[in-house]
């Protein structure tokens, strides 16, 4: 079971990083969360900006209470943010959601125009789209792009995916071929961008681990990533079949996880997580990354979004600047007092901890190499 695209020493890749928190300073991001849309083509039971009671609810919905808002960032915001970004040295923009990027009219010209800017990129996306807006190619040319597909067969990705309604056997079919089509302009232009499918284990879906890991890996994935629903019940929400979906997942790996072909699990992980919220008190994770919402709100992570606990900020009141934001002594005021222990829950205990152990030793040995701009 490989670790390399979601290893957690990725900040071992910025030493001056490191060297500006261990004397106090208060160092830019090297990484966006920056979502373009709130809204989204499909209606996931389990997404958690959609899910009622969950942290990410709280200020997700509409003026009217709408679930799916339909709420963008300006194009020419988003140019602000990315210009924002090479003056802050932040050095990727991960093209996410929120809603589904892809939705956003101006996507593609918005991923060329941080490309041009030489930020790196990626792009997470239901993949529904990308045939229908021409991205192939704009995608291909990301360091790497995820396709959230959660299910192996066609009344499974209807469970997942209810909105689709009847039609759900031709949206899995749309986003297999999508996702083949994207492997083949890949390899026609020889770009270097890794094809990502995304399976979240839920109550739904966790029966089609291995199967959904084969598929994948026939219609032109390079990798897999598995992952657990966060709900409002934590860990007892996947109680039931826990033990029988990482032995699924276990199984996957063992027999797909070959020929240039990666399976990460972290399944498990992510349960252990929600089962284990930080016990330490500094968030250094939130240096590294931040969240940019689709309602111009700045979060600390994807965890803490359209949440109070979480707000770092709103750009309109920076006249759209995250740079004058980050340098702002509120913001930086809420970074430096933040505890880490008053988190619900924590996708990142294991980036936490290791850049932790950076900081108090700069000797801390890595084995780090791969997307070290994504941390």
């Amino acid at each position: 079971m490989s670790n390399g695209l979601y290893s957690p020493d990725k900040a071992a890749a910025h030493p001056e990083r490191l060297a500006a928190l261990r004397t106090g300073a208060n160092p830019y991001p090297v990484h966006v969360h920056l979502i373009v849309s709130d809204l989204c083509n499909l209606d996931c039971g389990g997404c958690a900006y959609r899910l009622s009671g969950y942290t990410s609810n709280q200020l997700f919905a509409g003026p009217s209470g709408e679930r799916n808002p339909n709420r963008m960032l300006d194009t020419a915001l988003v140019k602000k943010i990315i210009d924002d970004c090479v003056t802050m040295d932040t050095r990727a923009i991960e093209f996410t959601g929120g809603g589904e990027p892809t939705v956003h009219p101006d996507i593609g010209d918005l991923i060329v125009y941080a490309q041009e800017r030489d930020r790196d990129t990626a792009l997470i996306t239901n993949g529904l789209l990308l045939g229908r807006k021409d991205l192939f190619s704009i995608a291909a040319d990301t360091r790497w792009t995820r396709i959230s597909i959660d299910a192996a067969t066609e009344n499974v990705y209807g469970a997942v995916r209810p909105g689709l309604g009847g039609a759900h056997g031709e949206h899995l079919r749309t986003v297999l071929h999508n996702m083949e089509t994207l492997r083949n302009v890949r390899d026609t232009m020889r770009t270097s961008c890794a094809i990502g499918a995304g399976f979240v284990v839920q109550k739904d879906n966790w029966h089609e681990i291995y199967e959904a890991v084969r598929l994948y890996r026939e219609w032109g994935a390079d990798n897999v990533r598995i992952s657990g629903l966060f709900t409002p019940a934590g860990d007892q929400y996947h109680i039931a079949y826990f033990d029988a979906a990482r032995d699924m997942e276990r199984r996957a790996a063992a027999d797909f996880d070959k020929d240039g072909f990666h399976v990460y699990g972290r399944f498990a992980e992510k349960v252990d997580d929600l089962h284990h919220p930080p016990d330490y008190p500094t968030c250094h994770y939130q240096r590294f990354t931040t969240y940019i919402g689709g309602d111009g709100n700045v979060y600390r992570c994807c965890v803490t979004s359209y949440n109070r606990h979480g707000l770092l900020g709103s750009l309109a009141s920076h006249n759209g600047s995250l740079k004058a934001l980050w340098d702002a002594p509120p913001t930086r005021a809420l970074l430096d007092t933040f505890d880490a222990r008053s988190c619900e829950r924590c996708q990142f205990n294991d980036r936490n901890r290791a850049i932790a152990r950076m900081i108090a030793d700069p000797a801390t040995p890595t084995a780090y190499a791969e997307h070290a701009s994504f941390v």
